[in-house]
């Protein structure tokens, strides 16, 4: 063939020549040599991230350490008590094996079932791990105020004769020491907690009063007065098991707990010789409330660190 009357084949061949030889000459080159494989990434580096919720709904990226909350803050509410009263079967004696009676007039405890609602409120911390599982601890004021009362009838006819009040003016504090579950949520996190209630006590009274009967007749005001001088109440110190329920409102770092409070005291004895005893004509009661329930609303600020 001849290139020269025949250039556009010519310019062809040189084309094909320029594209192949750089291919040949490679192959040429890798000829009977290994090729090392690409190099392997670790697990760790391979791992893909894992998207996590934070606390004001913006997501956060899990980088595989622990998320730590902390939050401080303010709880207020209603705290209610309630208490079983003695009956007239039961009675204590003094330090000198005498039952402390006032005059003539009272021969029985008169240590009525009562029940009352005061306010409570103070300062809570809170420890979470992983917004799952985590600690409440705290310390709270509270008035826990309780009255009761029995009806005097006549033994014949059975007319109301009068009516005797009493009233326990308690204060203490409470320190709470929980543990406590929640499910994660960007704006609502509900609740439960679960463990001891430390009550405090530190000034109790016990008073007596009376409210006419249906004809208007009262009670010598004498003997309400003996019944307030014999019967005292003192400051006792206890444990409850305690437990709570409820939601989490979440607004940026704030959290807004509002939440039910239930606690029973821990080997709370109903018997009146566990609870009382007599000394100089008097009956010494404790001040120990066998139930305690409450209301609470808050507000936190949180804190967020990862270990």
């Amino acid at each position: 063939m001849n290139l020269r009357r025949n250039p556009q084949i010519g310019a062809l061949v040189v084309l094909t020549l320029l594209v192949a030889f750089p291919a040949v000459v490679a192959a040429h080159h890798h000829d009977g040599e290994e090729i090392e494989p690409p190099p392997q990434l670790d697990e760790e580096d391979t791992e893909e991230a894992r998207p996590v919720a934070g606390g004001d709904g913006s997501v956060d990226v899990d980088t595989g350490d622990h998320l730590i909350d902390v939050a401080v803050g303010l709880r207020l509410g209603a705290a209610g008590v309630a208490g079983h009263g003695f009956d007239d079967n039961e009675n204590v004696e003094d330090d000198q094996g005498q039952i402390p009676r006032p005059g003539s007039f009272w021969n029985q405890p008169e240590y009525y079932p009562h029940f009352g609602v005061g306010p409570t409120g103070g300062l809570t911390l809170e420890g979470r791990y992983g917004r799952f599982i985590g600690v409440e601890t705290g310390l709270f004021y509270s008035q826990d105020n309780a009255s009761g009362y029995v009806d005097k009838n006549h033994a014949q006819t059975g007319e109301r004769l009068a009516t005797i009040h009493s009233d326990q003016i308690t204060s203490a504090y409470h320190i709470p020491l929980l543990l406590k579950g929640s499910v994660p949520g960007e704006y609502v996190r509900p609740f439960i907690s679960l463990g001891l209630m430390f009550v405090l006590q530190q000034d109790s009274e016990l008073n007596y009063s009376q409210e006419p009967g249906d004809r208007g007749s009262e009670y010598d005001q004498q003997a309400v007065d003996q019944l307030d001088e014999r019967n005292q109440i003192e400051p006792t110190n206890y444990t409850q098991l305690h437990g709570s329920a409820g939601v989490e409102l979440v607004v940026g770092d704030i959290r807004i707990p509002l939440e039910l409070r239930l606690g029973y005291t821990l080997g709370y004895d109903e018997a009146m010789q566990s609870r009382a005893y007599g000394e100089d004509g008097q009956i010494i009661y404790d001040g120990v409330y066998p139930g305690h329930f409450g209301i609470f609303a808050g507000a936190l600020y949180q804190f967020e660190f990862t270990l």
